[in-house]
């Protein structure tokens, strides 16, 4: 595990293709897919981007934040803002419906 954290980025998903436990390879790849999607194979980007993609646009009620959920937020948000943030939640608006529209893809 050290060596994984230590190494550059074009040698980690090598060395967690060694790792016996499947869940420790899956967050090695996540953990590439995050920070260097450019080193893994596409077959293994490709597989990453669905993994990403259903998590983002999740319907159902999950323990994390989807899309569909950042924007009941942000609209929650602009019913209380007294106007001071309105340029922050609308940039915040723009860059969820730019990401809703790439994960869609």
């Amino acid at each position: 595990m050290e060596e994984f954290h230590t190494r550059p980025w074009e040698e980690r998903s090598d060395i967690s293709s060694r790792f016996e436990d499947d869940r420790l390879r899956e967050l090695g790849d996540r953990l590439i897919y995050i920070e260097r999607p450019d080193v893994l194979s596409e077959e293994a980007r490709r597989r990453l981007d669905a993994w990403h993609r259903e998590r983002l646009l999740a319907d159902e009620d999950v323990p994390w934040v989807t899309i569909g959920s950042a924007f009941d937020e942000l609209e929650e948000l602009k019913t209380l803002d007294d106007g001071e943030n309105a340029e922050l939640l609308g940039d915040i608006e723009v860059y969820l419906r730019r990401l809703d529209g790439a994960s869609r893809r």
